[in-house]
């Protein structure tokens, strides 16, 4: 058997081949006495060794039976030792932290033989050793303290690389930035949306939104438990859930407490009022309805709650009820239905909403019969108004009337002409 190549990490041998009258079929690898191997070649490369170490191999030729020859002389070998240092780790930089903890990460060393393992530091001041992977933990620190963190790499041999670059940094509370809806807001609707918003300090994870109710007991109630948190933006995050609050009647004042929770546990709340506004508002009054040359005016008082947001102008008569018309605005108390048959008989009544679409009792019910349109329309503009033409000549004419302007006709006559000749008439 003759030894090969030695390095810091393997060890290569070669020997001469056995003879048999059925042929080899191969050969087992014993290092110490255990198999590492097996190979149908008389050469072997052994990767699994440490350097600096002293190694005996012995070759077992067999058959295509499992005939096994006797062991072939031994070989005793020294790998190289180790003296090279990993290189630095690079890239230290914090992969996420908490109220009690920060995790740093860094890009892998490189060394000739292996890196086994990393020796973490804060503060100068040994964390871990020969940690495996390129992140790490830190745990229970001190709120009121800034931790300068480095890393060294070690190798197989136990060669230590130099110091990385110091990377500073402390834990960060959670903190709820603010809620929506604020508080003191009225809310109302079949139900409303509550989203907490809360910062995103140094890729922060695994944070969970709890929030509660205070009952009637003044017990807290949870309505959502842990829920997950998105993003808002690059340094901000939120968790929201949708409350169902059909079931109240009135108006109610409700207490509502969000909780938010870091990974590690650590917490903050914030306490809000919030009323909820089932009350409708009070139907307006008052309401009167003018017939007058085709149309019908409508006026009424405006409702006397202050939430009032909007009116809902219904009418009737023998082809059904409809709704005509919604008015934006507590005072928007005027309106003007055209689209009425003349000498038709209608009825019109009126429902107040508020913000969050409570609907009013009806207003008092007024009918109204239409009619005759007596108001001529007016032709506001004629262009062009005189002048001279060329052989075509682009009439433009706009009238106007109290309901709607049916059809324009258009005559002319010769200067010393007596009677007027219709040129078109356009609906």
């Amino acid at each position: 058997m003759l030894e090969g190549e030695i390095t810091e990490k393997s060890v290569s041998i070669s020997f001469d081949g056995a003879t048999d009258d059925k042929g080899i079929l191969g050969y087992e690898i014993h290092r110490d006495g255990i198999q590492i191997g097996k190979t149908n070649r008389t050469t072997y490369t052994d990767n699994s060794v440490d350097s600096g170490k002293q190694y005996t191999y012995t070759v077992y030729a067999y058959d295509e039976d499992g005939n096994k020859a006797l062991s072939s002389p031994t070989l005793t070998v020294k790998t190289l030792d180790d003296s090279e240092k990993p290189s630095v780790p690079q890239n230290l930089g914090i992969k996420t932290r908490t109220g009690s903890s920060v995790t740093i990460e860094w890009s892998p060393s490189t060394d000739n033989v292996q890196v086994v393992g990393y020796n973490i530091y804060a503060n100068d001041v040994l964390l871990a050793e020969r940690s495996f992977s390129t992140y790490y933990k830190a745990k229970d620190l001190d709120q009121s303290q800034i931790y300068k963190f480095s890393v060294e790499a070690v190798d197989k041999a136990g060669n230590v690389s130099e110091r990385s670059t110091e990377i500073e940094a402390e834990v960060k509370m959670p903190y709820i930035l603010y809620v929506t809806p604020e508080d003191y807001s009225f809310i109302g609707g079949d139900s409303t949306k509550l989203s907490a918003y809360f910062e995103n300090e140094g890729n922060s994870t695994g944070n969970r939104v709890t929030i509660k109710m205070k009952d009637d007991e003044g017990k807290w109630v949870t309505l959502a438990s842990k829920l997950s948190q998105k993003t808002a933006s690059g340094n901000k995050l939120y968790a929201e859930y949708l409350w169902d609050i059909s079931g109240y009647e009135g108006e109610k004042s409700i207490d509502i407490k969000y909780i938010l929770t870091d990974a590690d546990g650590n917490e903050t709340t914030k306490e809000v009022t919030y009323v909820i506004d089932k009350e409708a508002p009070e139907a307006p009054t008052g309401l009167k309805a003018d017939a007058d040359n085709g149309n019908v005016y409508l006026s009424f008082n405006p409702s006397a709650s202050a939430d009032c947001t909007s009116y809902e102008i219904h009418r009737a008569n023998y082809g059904g009820e409809s709704i005509i018309a919604t008015l934006s605005g507590k005072n928007s108390v005027y309106y003007t239905d055209k689209d009425v048959a003349i000498g038709g008989t209608y009825e019109y009544f009126i429902y107040a909403y508020d913000a969050f679409n409570n609907k009013s009792s009806v207003s008092e019910r007024v009918t109204v019969t239409i009619e005759e349109d007596k108001v001529a329309p007016e032709v506001i503009n004629v262009s062009p108004r005189n002048g001279r033409a060329n052989a075509d000549l682009k009439l433009e004419v706009i009238a106007s009337d109290n309901k709607s302007v049916s059809k324009i006709g258009i005559q002319y006559k010769a200067e010393e002409a007596t009677e007027w000749t219709d040129i078109e008439e356009k609906d």
